[in-house]
């Protein structure tokens, strides 16, 4: 019916526009939505599994160094020679009663890029390449930590500190020479060096590479440091908990506060002959400048180098105000299957666990309390954490100054304050989180080995960047290609 007034002229084009409106419509929607469906077909799918995957996977070129460097020195009675490489077809079993635990992390590094290739067993982050064109980065497979631990001379006396100082300067010498060092000086390379005292004499010359460190606590910011570095969690000494799941978790563990360790730590001379094992004037390179340690005992205000000096004291002083307190259990202890077996059960009954600072910013029994899930109270200023970028350690850990903790009553009423809900979000969120600090093998998705090599393959576009550019400008004002570069400079 046409309406009131209206021709039928006028109504047949009101008829037509509405029609051509619709029709519009209706190719919008039809081609947005082959649009999306084309999108969805061509997107990379998400594994749901609360951290992303690295895509396409790290390239990595390992060194094939001779055996006596690295898996070698795990080998009872061996009958190869040790000046052969490790081959691709002799992947070991975890060899757990010899690899000294805590800084084993080159040990788990190389064993997953032994198994990373055709047929392997884990799930890894990185891809072994056997030609080194194609490679992100280079891995060099010296483990400097086992090294100092098994080899290492009483006290660290003096240049002749026995097998470890040779072993240090052959491999030195191996890398160095290699083309692919001197390409951009090293920057694309990855050294673990987690003990403290690994690969002592050569690293302020070894400093444009990635380290794979503990924490930067003897290290000054030109060595080493946060921007070109990657922090890695300690290899937990006391076993995982792995069936934590009570009905009443919160009050079947008793003991408030926990914590079993040294409360003496060694003295500042001891730190520098650490720094300065070199005969004589006891002075060493940092960088650019020449220091002695008359100078480093001067400075030691600004550097977290004396961190165990100051642990130690910091560490006395706890002992004053929590020994003999209701609910706390605090012990001085020295390692040894008994002790750990000790520090097993009372983490395990302890709601938290006390990480105040040792030798280092850092310890081994943040990650003991972890895997057991055992809160831990954290009385450290220098730390630095492992995976920081994607975990959010105010979830599952306390943090206290150390002026807070030395206050008098401060640090036990403030975690008896803590209600039970409190204590079971953060006691959940440790289960959730502590397969991060597992090392394994075969490797897991996610695990410690494949968070190293996903906070690695993170440098690596400032890496391309920077020595891409650094080759361009070098042809555009038509100097000599860079060969060799002892110092590194963002």
């Amino acid at each position: 019916m046409v309406p009131k007034g209206t021709s039928i002229r006028e109504f047949a084009a009101w008829i037509t526009v509405a029609a051509i409106s619709v029709y519009l419509i209706v190719t919008i929607i039809s081609l947005e939505t082959r649009s999306s469906r084309n999108c969805l077909m061509w997107s990379t799918p998400v594994e749901a599994t609360g951290s992303e995957l690295v895509s396409p996977p790290l390239k990595v070129y390992m060194y094939d160094f001779p055996r006596k460097f690295n898996l070698g020195m795990l080998q009872k009675n061996p009958e190869v020679d040790q000046d052969l490489p490790w081959s691709d077809d002799e992947v070991p079993p975890p060899w757990l009663q010899r690899i000294k635990k805590q800084h084993s992390i080159e040990y788990w590094m190389m064993l997953d890029l032994l198994d990373s290739g055709v047929g392997k067993r884990g799930v890894s982050q990185v891809t072994r390449v056997r030609d080194p064109e194609l490679a992100d980065l280079f891995f060099v497979p010296f483990f400097s930590s086992l090294s100092f631990t098994k080899y290492r001379k009483p006290h660290m006396i003096g240049a002749g500190t026995g097998r470890d100082h040779v072993l240090q300067g052959e491999a030195f010498k191996v890398v160095t020479e290699s083309p692919y060092w001197k390409r951009f000086g090293g920057e694309d390379h990855i050294l673990p060096i987690h003990h403290p005292n690994a690969f002592r004499f050569y690293r302020e010359l070894l400093n444009a590479s990635i380290f794979i460190v503990a924490d930067f606590g003897r290290a000054v910011p030109e060595v080493s440091s946060l921007k070109k570095d990657v922090v890695a969690p300690y290899h937990h000494v006391v076993p995982t908990y792995e069936d934590d799941n009570p009905a009443d978790s919160f009050n079947l563990r008793k003991t408030l506060l926990f914590f079993q360790g040294g409360i003496k730590r060694r003295a500042v001379r001891h730190f520098v002959l650490h720094l300065f094992p070199f005969s004589g004037s006891h002075t060493a390179n940092v960088g650019s400048s020449r220091f002695s340690a008359a100078d480093w005992l001067c400075s030691v205000s600004s550097y977290s180098f004396f961190a165990g000096f100051q642990g130690g004291v910091v560490r006395r002083e706890l002992a004053k105000i929590l020994q003999n307190q209701t609910g706390v259990h605090f012990e001085d202890g020295r390692p040894s299957a008994i002790s750990i077996e000790q520090a097993m059960v009372g983490m395990r009954s302890s709601k938290f666990c006390l990480n105040p600072a040792g030798d280092t910013p850092s310890s081994c029994r943040l990650f003991d309390s972890i895997v057991n899930h055992c809160v831990p109270v954290v009385i450290s200023e220098k730390i630095e954490l492992p995976f920081e970028d994607e975990l959010d350690y105010t979830t599952f850990a306390l943090f206290y100054s150390t002026e807070d903790a030395l206050k008098p009553d401060r640090l036990l009423s403030q975690l008896r304050s803590i209600t039970q809900e409190q204590w079971l979000k953060m006691w959940t969120k440790l289960k959730e989180v502590s397969h991060h600090f597992e090392y394994q093998f075969p490797s897991k998705e996610n695990d410690a080995v494949n968070m190293i090599w996903k906070q690695i393959h993170k440098k690596v576009p400032a890496i391309k960047l920077k020595t891409h550019r650094e080759r361009r400008l070098n042809i555009a004002i038509g100097g000599p290609p860079r060969t060799k570069k002892l110092s590194h400079h963002f």
